[in-house]
């Protein structure tokens, strides 16, 4: 049962655009993950061997063609920089630190103020570990300046020296040439070097950049250190310490890890080696960056967990408890980025959440199409003020009566961009449910043996297996050996005991038990239905309603004790000597019967407080009872049964037999001869000699199809004598398919009686007279129609007597004819 649930994660996005340009279109955008695996980002989903999960910071930088996405803790906001000396500058310490160095780090000088990180460790503390690469952006997104310590390039001087007047630009590909072919190069081409660089955008050079060498793993140029130890003057392009990193207000930093240029994320390698180059364009990259907004965040449920062992959280509901509601110090909260005017602020703001509560049972139904029923929905509310919830109603819908009774509360909050999250919580009555684990709806093949149980397990919550008592029902007429098609409904269930071991019921007076009968003397009701008498019941008797122990009777030889919920003697009275102790007068004092009586009808015993009384001058009741002082220990121990019950948790789910056999289809006649005019269509003539059936489906749900139907036609209504060889196609509700062929022949239709007359007209002249007897008329015309083969009768019967026709008598056959 116990679960969480954390629906899909579900991003809202908000774009901020800075710069209105784009280098390249969305849908082309090469995506950089860490570790080259998307799934890295993840919780959940698996991810390549041998690497780790960095999380999301759900920031991702658009530039040059790719898309680079940051990991977990890697983006920086400058007005969440502490500056703790005020001194004007952060440095490591002041800012908040890394998850994993090795992965670009973003950072957003969000403020209105320029923004200096300085270093003491070449700004590997600045970042945890070397960042070998930075680029920086201006507020419209524009690449404005890049730095590579690791990297090298190009490079050639066309100013007087290497310091102050030297003018660096990228080599030509001339005199990359010469230098490569140079055997002396600081002799031979003395101006160009490959190295590392710094390169800042600027207008007012004729090649639209400033350029200057930097030494290897340094952000200093080499030849300006070489003139001294000023840390200003260790760069012509900066008149700052060169390894600080400063950042103009509204402007963006991209530094790169050893991750992203090592190799082994080829992506990222390609995205730093293109900055360099974009300098001698004309056209100026820029960055667009995107925030993906996250799901909210549910906090504080780990502290309800009554259960550490089992993920996820469970609340235990004590058995027969009454004011049971749902805890208020749960937390929902998101992160708002961004300001109505779309400026970044990186804010986190409580919000409202709202608690549905379910029955576990029907909650974790796996039946098709459930949907379960929400009991009660309780409403928090968020008040600023003072950083509480507060709750819109109690729970009323759980029934802490019924022993291991489980409850499923699924938690839900919004945020104004539309994140959804929700967190599901198991709630259970006395103990950890017992529960089913992997019921789920399946699908399986006709015919195949179905274990119904498998991968069904169950536990009595507490980790015990219990799967061996799970029993299962499931509709009539169902086999799980040779199961049909079709879809049914299996029961589960099983019973586990639970047995609690009631508490006894003790009395012990200074810590010794003494004997106490307590079907007798735990609150015994005497006559009238007052307290049992005291001196009526010698023994020790023990109160814990006022109304009896005020009404219960004393007399001479009686004894009181009221016992406080520490289990120390709070007051007594003795009615053998009247002796009162109090913490007043732990030792007594003597007092009377009228204070007694006042005393005694006035007793109000508070809750876990009790009266123990005896009667007795000599026995060893009341003398025992009237030894005790203020403060004496008395304990009792109100008994409970031994709790004995059977937990029956039940489930169920669907399983669908899937229908994997085709339909048959049988043909009536092999010989299927049929006359031309019997079927009005070519369908109809086909269907008539095929029979469907299906295992599964009735005749009514199967689809029939002529899948050829061989040229067969129909000419002027009537079907085109022939002989052919069709296919017809069955299909069942689960689209198994089947086809079967054969041969239809169609011959002439019979002549009606009318073509017979017209017939006879036609050949009346052609008969000679006289010339056959009308028996033999008769005998050529019946042979004819015994054996049609649907040529015309007059044709058979001219066929029937040969040449003699022409000798016939006209007379004698049109007698014939005409009687036929």
């Amino acid at each position: 049962m116990k679960k969480i649930t954390t629906l899909l994660l579900l991003f809202v996005t908000a774009l901020i655009l800075v710069g209105a340009q784009s280098y390249a279109e969305e849908d082309t955008l090469i995506d950089v993950y860490p570790y080259g695996d998307a799934n890295n980002m993840t919780e959940t989903l698996p991810i390549a061997g041998g690497t780790v999960r960095t999380g999301t910071s759900h920031w991702a930088a658009e530039i040059l063609g790719y898309r680079y996405h940051f990991i977990r803790n890697s983006v920086r906001y400058a007005h969440m920089f502490t500056d703790s000396n005020a001194n004007g500058t952060f440095q490591p310490g002041e800012y908040s630190v890394l998850s994993y160095n090795a992965f670009s780090v973003l950072t957003l000088n969000n403020t209105d103020a320029q923004v200096t990180l300085t270093t003491t460790g070449n700004r590997a503390d600045i970042t945890d570990t070397f960042h070998g690469m930075y680029a920086y952006f201006d507020a419209d997104g524009k690449l404005q300046k890049f730095e590579d310590m690791i990297l090298q390039y190009y490079i050639h001087n066309d100013g007087s020296d290497n310091t102050n007047n030297a003018n660096w630009r990228f080599a030509t590909e001339s005199e990359i040439a010469a230098f490569d072919a140079a055997e002396n190069k600081a002799e031979d081409t003395p101006k160009t070097r490959f190295t590392q660089i710094r390169v800042i955008r600027d207008s007012v050079s004729p090649k639209g950049y400033l350029l200057e060498p930097l030494a290897s793993t340094k952000w200093t140029n080499p030849d300006m250190v070489a003139l001294g130890d000023d840390v200003t003057k260790h760069s012509i392009l900066m008149d700052v310490n060169p390894s600080n990193v400063v950042i103009p207000a509204g402007w963006t930093v991209m530094s790169f890890g050893t991750r992203d240029r090592d190799g082994s994320n080829v992506p990222a390698l390609n995205l730093v080696k293109a900055f360099a180059p974009t300098f001698k364009e004309t056209e100026i990259p820029v960055l667009n960056l995107v925030y993906s907004t996250p799901d909210p965040l549910i906090e504080g449920l780990a502290a309800n967990d009554d259960d550490s062992v089992t993920a996820g959280t469970q609340m235990i509901v004590e058995y027969n408890q009454t004011d049971f509601n749902l805890p208020n110090n749960v937390k929902t909260s998101w992160v708002r980025m961004y300001d109505e005017s779309g400026k970044i602020i990186n804010k986190k703001e409580y919000i409202d959440y709202e608690v549905q509560i379910y029955d576990s049972a029907d909650f974790n139904s796996a039946e098709e199409d459930h949907v379960p029923t929400i009991l009660e929905t309780i409403k928090f509310t968020y008040d600023s003020d003072t950083n509480s919830y507060t709750a819109d109603a109690d729970v009323t819908k759980i029934d802490s009566s019924v022993f291991g009774a489980g409850y499923t509360a699924v938690y839900t909050a919004k945020h104004p961009l539309d994140g959804v999250v929700e967190t599901t919580v198991d709630i259970a009555v006395g103990v950890l449910p017992p529960r089913f684990e992997n019921v789920k709806n399946r699908y399986v093949d006709e015919g195949v043996f179905v274990d119904l149980l498998d991968q069904i397990t169950a536990s009595d919550g507490y980790g015990n297996d219990k799967t061996n008592d799970i029993r299962f029902t499931f509709p009539a007429g169902f086999n799980m050996y040779n199961p049909k098609p079709g879809t049914y409904k299996i029961d589960l269930e099983f019973t586990h005991n639970v047995f609690i071991a009631g508490l006894d019921y003790s009395l012990s007076i200074k810590g010794t038990e003494v004997p106490w009968d307590h079907e007798l003397a735990l609150d015994a009701v005497g006559t009238n239905g007052v307290g049992q008498a005291i001196n009526g019941y010698v023994l020790y008797q023990v109160f814990t309603k006022n109304e009896l122990i005020r009404t219960a009777a004393a007399s001479w030889g009686s004894m009181i004790v009221i016992v406080g919920a520490d289990g120390l003697v709070k007051e007594s009275y003795s009615r053998y000597d009247h002796l009162y102790v109090t913490a007043e007068n732990p030792n007594g004092v003597v007092k009377d019967e009228t204070f007694f009586n006042t005393w005694k009808a006035a007793i109000d015993l508070q809750e876990g407080e009790y009266a123990v009384t005896g009667h007795g001058s000599t026995q060893n009741v009341g003398p025992t009872l009237r030894a005790l002082r203020y403060g004496d220990s008395v304990q009792v121990v109100i008994g409970t049964p031994d709790f004995d019950t059977d937990i029956i948790t039940k489930a169920s789910y669907t399983l669908k037999v899937d229908d994997i056999t085709a339909p048959q289809l049988l043909v009536v006649d092999n010989d299927y001869t049929i006359e031309a005019d019997k079927y009005s269509s070519v369908q109809a003539a086909i269907f008539a000699n095929i029979v469907a059936i299906d295992n599964h489906d009735s005749r009514s749900d199967l689809t029939l199809y002529v899948d050829d139907n061989g040229n067969m036609a129909l000419v002027n209504g009537k079907l085109a004598v022939g002989t052919y060889t069709v296919s017809v196609g069955a299909e069942d509700k689960a689209g198994n398919a089947t086809t079967v062929s054969f041969k239809v022949v169609v011959k002439e239709a019979k002549p009606t009686q009318e073509e017979v007359d017209q017939k006879t007209e036609e050949v009346e002249s052609q008969i000679p007279q006289d010339t056959i007897t009308p028996d033999q008329v008769q005998d050529a015309i019946e042979n004819a129609l015994d054996s049609y083969d649907g040529v015309s009768v007059l044709t058979a019967v001219l066929m029937s007597l040969g040449a003699a026709l022409v000798s016939f008598g006209g007379a004698a056959l049109l007698f014939f004819l005409k009687k036929k």
